[in-house]
């Protein structure tokens, strides 16, 4: 598990595609957060955001087909000024 220690605080991870698939990152645990994932290449271009709309719960889950590269997920708090625990991973759709 990951923790959200301090108010604000954005955890920042990054994952290669070695080819094209559907991928699912997602979130769990008993926070609110916000999953955003970065495309290759420019880790501040955003391809795609949740905040708990597909995920179980509180949960965020993203689906998109990615081409190879490496990519970057950010995780926060949808609170601000919350903090919590969470864990994070992508998962190719088979």
């Amino acid at each position: 598990m990951a923790d959200l220690a301090a108010s604000g605080e954005v955890d920042t991870y990054h994952f290669q595609v070695a080819s094209a698939a559907t991928h699912i990152m997602t979130t769990e645990g008993p926070s609110d957060t916000v999953l955003t994932s970065h495309r290759p290449a420019d880790p501040g271009a955003v391809l795609a955001w949740d905040d708990d709309d597909r995920g179980r719960a509180a949960n965020a889950s993203i689906v998109r087909k990615l081409q190879p590269g490496e990519y970057w997920l950010s995780v926060r708090h949808k609170d601000g000024n919350a903090t919590g625990a969470y864990s994070v991973g992508v998962t190719i759709r088979g």
